[in-house]
């Protein structure tokens, strides 16, 4: 199992909405951004940048807090077909599985386990 952060072209696990999982290639690998703070700790505007920074910054085994990614997979729907064969499809600013509770949309390394199911629960 490598620890890693995401990169642009790896291959990753997609789980659409119901939770069936796609093989994904990665389009794009989103920066983050820190929270710049006063001496007291609160919030305040970042008028020097303080606050960009690059996925590079992170510790290379820190999968704690992984980005928002971009990434295409083929289509589930095998009626959707054209010239070319199956048709693909883009999903955008899907966050890795250990920032999402829910059983659907979000991305994996193919050696994590996916998350379980859990059933809706009444409001």
């Amino acid at each position: 199992m490598e620890k890693r952060r995401p990169r642009v072209g790896d291959v990753v696990v997609f789980h659409d909405p119901k939770g069936t999982p796609h093989n994904a290639l990665i389009k794009c690998v989103f920066d983050c951004q820190r929270v710049v703070t006063d001496d007291k700790g609160d919030p305040v505007e970042d008028t020097e940048g303080l606050g960009k920074f690059k996925m590079e910054d992170y510790p290379a085994d820190d999968l704690t807090n992984l980005p928002l990614v971009n990434m295409v997979h083929v289509s589930g729907d095998k009626e959707r077909q054209d010239s070319c064969g199956r048709q693909t499809e883009i999903v955008t600013s899907v966050q890795h599985k250990v920032s999402s509770a829910v059983h659907g949309f979000y991305w994996r390394f193919s050696w994590e386990e996916p998350n379980p199911y859990r059933a809706p629960s009444d409001v």
